[in-house]
């Protein structure tokens, strides 16, 4: 899912220690590696993959994961780097191979069962995407509970589990209060289950840590509608088209569509 938090490591060559020198990647290309750290080269090689993934330079990707894969080739994470590319170019049987690789070789390893459980939501298999989530976050010293926890209540919205999904945000936001996306997603659905009163407490937490953005401007003219307060559905309305005019939520408002 795009919505969904994948955790990688791209934080091209920002090692310490790293000793990896490269002129150019690439299979015509001459390069020069430099120094005897192996695990430091590969973890330069699996960035660069990333990036080049994330800039739509598949056959560069492929490149530097294989050269990462060839310097270290019990790394988890290099697995999980070729899960995520997989997923990019939609080879979806490697790819759920590949998070599996990884977790053969780190049964423990959090950030390959988030993002598996991000494959499987995606898929359609809920189930099995839950237990990836709940197994992640019961990992010890795992960090990135906010993001799991947000994951698995998106994938639980998914599966047209509302209570389970609010049960997962709430637990998100204990990790992680000031979070505006999580605030914004709570004002929505405390709005499709009539509970006004949450949402409007909601977005008053959102204006105390985030700008005013299309989304919580609908939200706030939605709300108003709701509890018919005709001028200020059409306060925030007019904020909504003077500020983000090209928005699908402007659109609707003009339209008389909320």
């Amino acid at each position: 899912m795009d919505t969904r938090k994948l955790i990688m490591v791209a934080a091209l060559c920002a090692l310490s220690g790293c000793v990896t020198e490269t002129s150019y990647v690439g299979p015509n290309s001459t390069q020069r590696e430099v120094g005897p750290d192996l695990k430091a080269a590969a973890q330069t090689r699996l960035d660069l993959g990333i990036q080049y993934l994330r800039q739509g330079n598949a056959e560069q990707a492929k490149f530097n994961l294989d050269k990462a894969l060839q310097y270290d080739p019990g790394n988890p994470q290099i697995q999980i780097g070729f899960a995520y590319f997989f997923q990019q170019v939609q080879d979806f049987k490697a790819a759920e191979a590949s998070y599996r690789k990884a977790l053969a070789m780190d049964p423990t390893n959090a950030d390959a069962m988030n993002n598996y459980g991000a494959f499987l939501c995606n898929r359609g298999r809920f189930d099995e995407a839950d237990q990836a989530f709940n197994q992640a976050i019961a990992q010890p010293d795992y960090v990135k509970i906010a993001d799991t926890y947000e994951n698995a209540a998106l994938c639980a919205l998914q599966d047209n589990r509302k209570d389970k999904a609010s049960e997962y945000y709430h637990l998100a936001l204990g990790y992680n209060p000031r979070d505006p996306g999580l605030l914004l997603d709570l004002a929505e659905l405390s709005m499709k289950d009539d509970k006004l009163t949450d949402a409007q407490d909601y977005l008053v937490r959102y204006a105390a840590v985030a700008e005013e953005n299309e989304q919580s401007l609908w939200l706030r003219l939605r709300l108003a509608q709701s509890m018919d307060k005709p001028a200020l559905l059409h306060q925030f309305g007019t904020e909504l088209v003077q500020r983000f005019p090209s928005s699908p939520q402007a659109k609707r408002y003009l339209a008389n569509d909320y």
